[in-house]
């Protein structure tokens, strides 16, 4: 497993380290690029993250006028529905951000099918990145970690775990009933990315982070989260406290 290990006693003081880290960060690429272009990730652990960006003091900090925001993953559902990562975010924080409305970037659920919204948030980050290369890069991508060891909407076993040539692609949700399709970021756009944050906190997340330990990622049904081999800075930000 690669990347630096940064340990907090509490996911209130692992957000406010992210978002410190966030807000630096933003300057700098913005300093150094003219803009800061950062993807979210769903799921509940950075909850609390995106509650400290919209708040003093990060979000007085934050150089939203010059950020662009982007999702890692999406559930095929309207951006109403409860379980939309966007809608989620508009809601509970990026209504609250001085962010311009033409900088946010959600994936296009409202597209007849998975394949074309996947296709569409491809050619939407065509417009908005600049390439090296073939593929762009992110200025700071967050992650969370699921209990299978997914990323994004990367899970264990899925072809999309081999995809090279897109950057974008429409995966089946692996379990539950119905099996929502998803629209996810690839490893190759995924391993582009300046910097990397893995959030990790709650139940059942202990057993996969053990087991991420010993992972060369080269192993048989290896953990995609131990595919990471990102060409810029890995951070895995591990709550202890709540870490089971």
């Amino acid at each position: 497993m690669r990347g630096n290990v940064k340990g907090f006693s509490s996911l209130e003081k692992l957000s406010g380290a992210a978002a410190e880290i966030i807000v630096q960060w933003a300057h700098r690429c913005v300093q150094q690029r003219g803009a800061f272009h950062w993807v979210l990730a769903g799921g509940s652990t950075p909850l609390r993250l995106y509650e400290c960006m919209a708040s003093s003091p990060w979000v007085e900090r934050m150089p939203w006028e010059d950020t662009h925001l982007y999702w890692g993953d999406e559930r095929w559902v309207p951006w109403d529905h409860p379980e939309s990562n966007y809608g989620t975010a508009q809601r509970t924080w990026i209504d609250s951000v001085p962010i311009p409305p033409s900088q946010i970037h959600p994936i296009p659920t409202d597209l007849p099918e998975p394949e074309a919204a996947a296709a569409a948030y491809e050619e939407t980050l065509r417009r908005t990145l600049d390439a090296r290369g073939d593929v762009p890069a992110f200025d700071c991508l967050l992650l969370g970690l699921g209990r299978d060891g997914h990323i994004a909407s990367l899970f264990p076993g899925d072809s999309a775990l081999q995809e090279r040539r897109r950057w974008v692609t429409s995966v089946n949700e692996p379990r539950g009933e119905p099996r929502v399709p998803r629209i996810t970021l690839t490893l190759p756009i995924i391993q582009r990315a300046r910097l990397i944050l893995v959030l990790v906190s709650g139940s059942g997340k202990g057993e996969i982070w053990n087991r991420l330990l010993r992972s060369s990622g080269e192993e048989e049904g290896a953990p995609p989260a131990s595919l990471l081999r990102p060409e810029g800075k890995l951070f895995w930000m591990l709550d202890w406290g709540g870490l089971e």
